[in-house]
């Protein structure tokens, strides 16, 4: 045509090139014909799809007063192409793009069917008169808020549909997330179709034409996209959520709440909200999509927080990130108090650009800090910053569908340009699944490097907790037995000077000291004795002894405390219960002097009972189950606290200034005593009214009497009249040394000392001793090695050797008897025990004198042999 032009015009000037203005004059006449010729879209048998934006003509009625009739009466001149428009703009699209505006936006639409007249569907085979009935008009753009459709109808007058994102879903003429019409097309006159449509959001009008068939197709096509798209993004949210009640961590529970805010957002802009969620409430397209953009701005930016860790490596863009969750959160309250799509949309779209290119830049920061998930985080946000402008261009309507050849059909359609953002979103979902995915794998391995450190720490500190606890021991340990030492002067001068004749008003005095003294000997035994079931070194005895005479000391020491406390005391053994036992009747009687001290430490009035039964054992007829129970009218013990008194250092009393002192450890080195006699504890109580505890031991009982081994048949046995005697005392503490010179002296016994064992080596090379009182720790040589060397010596090898030491331990007992000595005392020790032993060894041969106490003061005795080394 332009090469006809420009002959015709050379022609008419002489054969020379046309003058720019007639040239541009006639172009102009023909820009007016061709915009002339594309006023109606002219149908042919072999398309199936027309994009007719270029084809429109509009009208835009700013008073909103024009109606059907009124707009049907107007000609062409009232009505402006979109062609110009197009070209005004320099548009690359024949899309109907207005803007925003506020008025009724009038669309005249001229449709040509005379080219298919007497043809056949190509597709289908039918007669085009059938054919002619089968066509689809779509408004390709779900978020206009009223679409009206006017169509003629046989007697010549308009019908209308109206539709729109603000009505309810059911009023569409067909089931899609577009607005689509079926309309059937005359093919004697020219079809003319009218629109009228209004929004407060973008007016991008992309307008369509499909055979019917042909917009099945491409709706099936679409809705399969729909559904990949929808099911990738829910299975990436199951995912997510399911990581979330797996670990527990709130990045797991932002990442599900960023994903569900996107799959909003595309609800909402794609128009699939009305068609599946909201079809009869649409008020919610009015702030959904702006809710969505403030929920992404809000759980992207608490979600970056987590996954960047930018709290601690970014502390700054922290902040931002956090005022960017902050006005969010405004953005979100402001979208449902607002209710006006044009005064919400500028602020969710700068929130949307802002929170977008923030995310990036955060992430860009910590990829260039060789932060490993921010990889994939970073191209995760370029990946959906990519979408999210396109979706924010197009809401604002600087961007339209594009058209390009369909693979699927021979018709051409529109790529629509929100396939690029569903795109971007699934990226996105799937890089930061597959980030959080890693992040887990990261995560374990740096645990098990976390736990493998811990573990060897761990190790190192059970090494040094054991190495303490052994320290500690051993600490309490030495500390109970260095107590002993003055603890023996104290104890040992009060008797000496009790012997002696004194004032009345004094004898009240040392009594009163010998009690403190008394309770002092006490808590240093309830002291040792827990250090020693803490360190596990609590070994029993097993060797025969009588229980009566073993209980015996309880009741004369338990009696003179409850005098003292004007308490009545009650102590019963019943008859069936076996005299003869095995056991450890030293680790029994520190057991039962323990309980029954606390029970008249805590009674200030009443009663005090100690019941010894025997509980038949249906299991073995060679152990005995004894059962000790003590009862007291005391305070009590709370309900609560009866599981935990036998705690190490509780106490019912917490306070400070305590009625009731005590170091809150006797309970549980009973405790556990009464494990080691395979036994245990029971308690009830009520506060205020007192307490009963029944202990449950068990003890291996004989057959036979132990008075039956090597019985010795006197019952009474005066003391023989004996020449005095010399002991040697071997002792390098001064104290006890002049307080065991003192009552020897006092008992009539000449006295040789020695500070350690070389000199009492030294005094049994040269002197004659007829009993050796050896102390165990000592300088230059200590007492194991003196007694050994002293054995050795023909003259000393049957002399009485009697440990007097601080040590208690059964470890030590039996290394004095390995290393030769014949008895073992453990101090304090007074006048009366001195006395007793010296007299069981120089004058009974090393007998055990039964029916006597060594205080008793009583000059007979009933003998048995000793089980001691002689």
């Amino acid at each position: 045509m332009f090469s006809f032009l420009n002959q015709y015009l050379r022609t008419i000037n002489n054969g020379k090139h046309p003058p720019k203005v007639s040239l541009l004059l006639l172009l102009s006449l023909l820009n007016l014909q061709t915009n002339s010729a594309l006023a109606s879209v002219h149908l042919n048998s072999h398309k199936q799809f027309y994009s007719v934006g270029s084809d429109l003509r509009y009208l835009i009625d700013t008073k909103n007063e024009i109606t059907i009739n009124n707009i049907t009466s107007l000609d062409h001149s009232h009505f402006t192409n979109n062609i110009n428009n197009i070209n005004n703009n320099n548009s690359s699209s024949n899309t109907l793009n207005l803007g925003y505006s506020s008025s009724n936006i009038w669309i005249k639409l001229d449709v040509d069917a005379s080219k298919i007249a007497n043809t056949r569907n190509p597709y289908t085979g039918k007669r085009t008169t059938q054919f002619l009935k089968q066509w689809v008009v779509e408004v390709d753009s779900p978020n206009l808020d009223e679409v009206i459709f006017f169509r003629r109808n046989k007697e010549g007058t308009y019908s209308s549909l109206i539709t729109g994102d603000r009505f309810n879903f059911s009023q569409r003429d067909i089931n899609t997330n577009t607005f689509a019409f079926n309309v059937q097309l005359s093919e004697n006159t020219l079809n003319t179709f009218y629109f009228r449509i209004k929004s407060q959001g973008s007016l991008r009008i992309p307008i369509n034409i499909y055979s019917k068939s042909e917009f099945s197709k491409q709706l099936q096509l679409k809705n399969t996209g729909y559904s990949l798209y929808a099911g990738i993004l829910f299975a990436v949210l199951f995912v997510s959520i399911l990581f979330f009640l797996t670990v527990r961590e709130r990045i797991y529970l932002y990442f599900s709440l960023y994903v569900s805010s996107f799959i909003l957002f595309q609800l909402s802009f794609l128009g699939l909200g009305p068609q599946y969620l909201w079809q009869d409430t649409p008020q919610w397209s009015i702030y959904s999509m702006d809710f969505s953009i403030a929920c992404i701005g809000l759980f992207g930016a608490l979600f970056t927080q987590q996954f960047l860790n930018t709290k601690h490596m970014t502390p700054t863009l922290h902040k931002y990130l956090g005022i960017i969750a902050l006005s969010a959160i405004g953005l979100a309250i402001w979208s449902v108090l607002a209710r006006h799509y044009s005064i919400e949309f500028r602020p969710g779209i700068l929130m949307s650009i802002i929170t977008m290119f923030t995310i990036l830049t955060v992430g860009i920061i910590h990829l260039t800090q060789k932060h490993l998930l921010a990889r994939y985080f970073s191209l995760a946000s370029f990946a959906i910053i990519t979408g999210s402008l396109i979706d924010t261009l197009t809401i604002a309507g600087q961007i339209t569908p594009i058209s390009t050849p369909s693979f699927i059909t021979a018709a051409t359609v529109p790529i629509p340009t929100y396939s690029v953002s569903l795109m971007s979103t699934i990226l996105f979902a799937l890089i930061m699944l597959l980030a959080l995915v890693d992040r887990l794998y990261l995560l374990g391995k740096e645990n098990i490097k976390h736990e493998e450190q811990a573990r060897q720490n761990l190790i190192v500190e059970n090494e040094n907790l054991s190495r303490s606890s052994k320290i500690k021991d051993k600490f309490l340990a030495t500390v109970s037995n260095e107590l002993r030492t003055p603890m023996n002067g104290i104890i040992g001068n009060i008797d000496l000077m009790k012997s002696t004749e004194v004032s009345e008003q004094l004898t009240g005095y040392l009594g009163s000291a010998s009690d403190s003294a008394a309770s002092m000997v006490l808590m240093i035994e309830e002291l040792l004795g827990y250090s020693e079931a803490q360190s596990g070194s609590i070994i029993l005895e097993h060797k025969p002894f009588e229980l009566r005479e073993s209980l015996k000391s309880l009741d004369l020491a338990i009696a003179r405390l409850c005098q003292h406390k004007k308490l009545e005391f009650k102590f019963k053994v019943d008859s069936d219960v076996p005299e003869s036992l095995f056991g450890d009747h030293k680790r029994l009687n520190q057991l039962l002097s323990i309980m029954l001290d606390n029970a008249v430490k805590f009674t200030e009035e009443g009663e005090i009972g100690f019941h010894t039964t025997l509980i038949q054992s249906k299991d073995s007829t060679q152990q005995a189950h004894i059962c000790f129970t003590i009862w007291d009218t005391g305070i009590g013990i709370p309900r609560p606290m009866q599981d935990q008194i036998f705690e190490s250092f509780f106490q019912t009393d917490s306070t400070i200034n305590k009625e009731h002192a005590g170091l809150g450890i006797g309970l549980a080195t009973c405790k556990h005593l009464a494990a080691l006699f395979n036994g245990n504890i029971e308690v009830s109580s009520k506060e205020d009214e007192g307490s009963r505890f029944n202990i449950h031991v068990r003890l291996d009982q004989s057959s036979e009497s132990i008075d039956n081994r090597s019985e010795i048949t006197v019952e009474k046995i005066e003391r023989p009249l004996v020449k005095t005697l010399d002991i040697l005392i071997v002792e390098d503490n001064p104290v006890s040394l002049m307080l065991l010179k003192g009552i020897l002296q006092k008992l009539h016994y000449r006295v040789h000392t020695a500070s350690n064992g070389q000199e009492a080596l030294n005094f049994a090379y040269i002197e004659h001793a007829d009993c050796i009182l050896m102390d165990l720790e000592m300088p230059t040589m200590d007492g194991f090695d003196a007694c050994k060397a002293i054995r050795h010596l023909e003259q000393y090898e049957n002399i009485p050797i009697i440990a007097v030491t601080s040590n208690t331990t059964i470890e030590d007992e039996e290394h004095s008897y390995g290393a030769g000595m014949n008895d073992f005392l453990t101090k304090p020790i007074n006048i009366s025990i001195i006395e007793y032993t010296l007299d069981k060894w120089l004058k009974y041969g090393g007998m055990d004198m039964q029916n006597s106490e060594p205080d008793s003061g009583k000059n007979e005795y009933s003998i048995t042999k000793s089980s001691h080394r002689k």
